[in-house]
């Protein structure tokens, strides 16, 4: 059995105030021991303004632990940044290629293919995170 479905149906209650970030802190940390920061640290809880959200995944993407990867060559626990009413504001943590694990306050925990359908048209960029780059150097 894959690692991911030890996390398909969490809620976002499950995960916490930091929705789809709190996902991908929770699988990082849990499966490939990489700790990156809480944005309840920064901003004192999460709410659903895009805006914030779009902020605060640009100041993490741009910070240097993050190095952007071409789509098609994404692995197991990139992070892909999608836009939502073209704000960039939703994350899904890579399973497969062309696959991610995420939730929303809509729905829980989930995978879905993000080179095909919806998604694919929001995929706006996918970052490695250093940590991981040369422990999962193909």
């Amino acid at each position: 059995m894959h690692w991911s479905a030890a996390y398909v149906g969490l809620t976002w209650q499950e995960v916490g105030p930091e929705l789809c970030w709190g996902l991908v802190r929770k699988v990082l940390l849990e499966r490939a021991g990489v700790t990156v920061p809480s944005y309840v640290d920064r901003h004192g809880g999460i709410s659903d303004d895009q805006a914030t959200i779009a902020a605060l995944l640009r100041g993490e993407a741009a910070s240097w632990p993050w190095q952007p990867v071409a789509v098609g060559a994404e692995r197991e626990f990139d992070v892909a940044v999608f836009s939502r009413a073209g704000v960039e504001s939703h994350v899904g943590i890579v399973v497969a290629p062309g696959r991610m694990l995420h939730l929303t306050r809509d729905y829980d925990a989930r995978i879905e293919h993000f080179d095909s359908g919806r998604w694919r048209l929001r995929l706006a960029c996918i970052y490695r995170h250093q940590g991981l780059i040369t422990r999962y150097a193909a």
